[in-house]
């Protein structure tokens, strides 16, 4: 019968991660947010109500989220633990606009995404 063949390197590898202590080997939090338009509705000829939301994961509570929706690099809504809001628009327009989120450790995201608005006739 054959014995299993374990390199230096394995052994070499295995014995540095044993030898860590114990909260070296713990990740910090962590904190991602991406965000997306759940719904648009013609309000009338010209103008579309938006819903805007973000997915998030974090590793730790509470999460709180905030808006740049002309994507000027300022926050145009303040912090709210909904990351979903609502907002009017002109038809048939580009928008480009920033989520941010935090959590209670401290970590921050942010990320940014574009979308067209509704043709309302």
């Amino acid at each position: 019968m054959r014995k299993p063949m374990i390199s230096t390197g394995t052994i070499a590898c295995l014995a540095m991660l044993l030898s860590l202590p114990l909260h070296a080997q713990d990740q910090p939090d962590k904190i991602t947010v991406s965000g997306f338009v759940q719904n648009q509705v013609c309000l009338n000829k010209d103008f579309v109500q938006v819903t805007l939301s973000a997915t998030f994961t974090s590793d730790s509570q509470p999460v709180g989220f905030r808006w740049d929706l002309n994507n000027d690099g300022k926050w145009d809504t303040p912090i709210n633990s909904d990351p979903t809001i609502i907002r009017a628009a002109p038809d048939e327009s580009r928008f480009t606009v920033r989520i941010g989120a935090g959590n209670q450790a401290g970590d921050r995201a942010v990320s940014k995404f574009s979308f067209n608005t509704l043709k309302c006739r």
